[in-house]
């Protein structure tokens, strides 16, 4: 992740240079976490689908 951010900070230093180009900014500093799902091998005896689970979860982080 380190090289990633160096890598940005230089890229926008060169974009910066060009004349005309100004207020250079990129999306990596507010870059969202990302929850990665799974479920137990039981879930699909009770018949849960990863696509129930991942409905579940959108359901309540946006109060749906």
């Amino acid at each position: 992740m380190v090289a990633l951010a160096a890598a940005g900070e230089t890229l926008k230093a060169k974009l910066a240079g060009y004349r005309g180009v100004c207020e250079v900014v990129d999306s990596n500093e507010s870059a969202s976490s990302e929850a990665v799902l799974s479920l137990k091998p039981g879930a699909e005896n009770l018949n849960i689908t990863l696509q129930d689970l991942a409905t579940q979860v959108r359901q309540a982080f946006y109060g749906e």
